[in-house]
């Protein structure tokens, strides 16, 4: 019984099971992320919106959609599959275009960010009785995603003189709610941009594992970027937790742990690298 109680906790079995709590916490979160996504579209869009306007709204899903994918390809690339495997060109090349797919899908959620941003930038002051905007299309931003519709009794504690709306969109908000709407806006486009990066600088350490090239220079250089890059996401996880809600810091946490677990396969990827040249240099 011993002996089965210690290998079912031997470090390789825990590791499995770490990695399973939190890719599978990630979908639940990213359940939870697409479902506000749809339901802010339901208030937001109607037949005649733009592809901009739409974009804008589910830049969420889509983020989240290809973060998990991206997420599911580093995990096959650096822990799944072995390096003779991801050399053969039926398992590179799809993987190569998911891959490129999964970009294209973050690089157009970054843009949906920025663009919510310049969106909710542009603003003027409210002009009109609220009330008289109950039973119409327009919603109040009370956070960021977060919309509800005015009705008889919540408009008459809106105050017009505190009040402001975002110009060509059907949106109102309280002056108190405003300058948080749009921290939280700067910290997705800040997010997004530094995920970026650091996809750039893990697709770079695959390559060079995947050839064989282990420079300690390049690693050096790379792990200092990722410390500051990482040290950033921290930060801005922190914000969220405080200006946002308690979903939004727990899912930057756990994006953290779920990159910090490709980090350590990289890892144990190259030392197996090292110790294969270790081995073919003693046997020449």
């Amino acid at each position: 019984m011993k002996h089965y109680v210690l290998q079912y906790l031997a470090p390789e079995r825990l590791m499995t099971l770490f990695k399973i709590f939190i890719y599978t916490c990630l979908c639940i979160n990213g359940y939870e992320f697409i479902s506000d996504d749809i339901a802010a579209g339901d208030q937001l869009l109607n037949s005649a919106s733009s592809l901009s306007e739409i974009v804008n709204t589910f830049a969420v899903t889509m983020d989240t959609i290809a973060w998990i994918s991206l997420l599911v390809v580093f995990e096959l690339e650096t822990w799944v599959l072995d390096d003779e495997t991801m050399k053969l060109k039926r398992v590179k090349w799809p993987i190569n275009i998911f891959t490129a797919i999964c970009y294209l899908f973050i690089m157009y959620a970054f843009a949906g960010y920025a663009g919510k941003l310049i969106m909710l930038l542009n603003s003027v002051p409210f002009v009109g009785n609220p009330c008289d905007l109950v039973n119409t299309s327009v919603v109040n931003i009370v956070s960021l995603d977060q919309y509800v519709d005015l009705t008889a009794e919540s408009c008459q504690a809106l105050n017009p003189a505190t009040m402001g709306q975002i110009v060509g969109h059907p949106i109102v908000f309280e002056n108190s709610n405003y300058g948080e709407v749009k921290l939280l806006a700067w910290i997705d486009v800040a997010n997004s941009a530094t995920w970026l990066l650091i996809v750039a600088l893990l697709q770079l350490d695959i390559i060079l594992q995947i050839r064989g090239i282990v420079n300690k220079h390049i690693i050096r250089v790379t792990t200092i970027f990722k410390v500051i890059l990482y040290s950033t996401l921290f930060i801005l996880a922190v914000f969220w937790g405080i200006y946002g809600s308690f979903t939004d810091f727990w899912d930057a946490v756990l994006w953290l742990l779920g990159f910090m677990i490709i980090e350590l396969n990289i890892f144990n990827w190259s030392q197996e690298i090292e110790e294969e040249k270790a081995e073919a240099a003693e046997l020449a």
